[in-house]
């Protein structure tokens, strides 16, 4: 199972190549379509391709957020805003 939020989806690997069935809330992949098979090469390319989209994103959108008035750490809103908000450790 692939946690994704609700729907999920299943993953299946076979060699090289990944195999994902249609988003579902069921427990099992039985019976489920296929609905994507990509190679782990293409998976990792298209995550590189996306974490440098949401780095250009994050430089076009600090210019924005420094303007904002009163002045705030655009930089620490920027990284939230795209990256997440760090996680606390468990105290």
């Amino acid at each position: 199972m692939l946690w994704i939020g609700h729907p999920w989806t299943f993953a299946r690997s076979s060699g090289d190549e990944l195999r994902f069935v249609e988003p579902s809330e069921r427990q099992d992949a039985d019976g489920l379509n296929e609905v994507l098979s990509l190679s782990r090469a293409a998976l990792l390319g298209a995550v590189s391709q996306a974490f440098e989209a949401r780095n250009r994103f994050a430089e076009r959108l600090l210019p924005v957020v420094e303007a904002l008035k009163p002045r705030i750490s655009a930089i620490d809103v920027v990284e939230v805003l795209v990256r997440g908000h760090a996680q606390l450790p468990a105290s």
